[in-house]
């Protein structure tokens, strides 16, 4: 059927009657995981490579571990409280 999410887009699925709604929060959170994941890849692995390729970025976004564990552990933190307000799905 038609139905309305949470950032009023509506879908519509008419093999489904089940609701799913869309909620943005979880969304965005689950991109900057994944941004999170890439980014300490490419610090404890591939930081060389990084500023080889992207030298203007690496200038202005130095990938050096401690950051990026900082940046992880954030994540994990931001999505700790999301969980438990209910935000995220799992």
């Amino acid at each position: 059927g038609t139905f309305r999410t949470g950032c009023l887009i509506t879908v519509t699925r008419p093999w489904s009657s089940i609701r799913m709604d869309f909620n943005f929060e979880a969304f965005l959170w689950y991109l900057l995981l994944a941004d999170c994941a890439f980014a300490n890849v490419v610090a404890w692995f591939n930081a060389d490579w990084y500023g080889a390729k992207y030298p203007r970025i690496a200038f202005v976004f130095p990938a050096s571990k401690p950051w990026c564990l900082l940046y992880l552990l954030l994540t994990i933190w931001l999505g700790m409280a999301l969980r438990r307000l209910g935000v995220l799905p799992w």
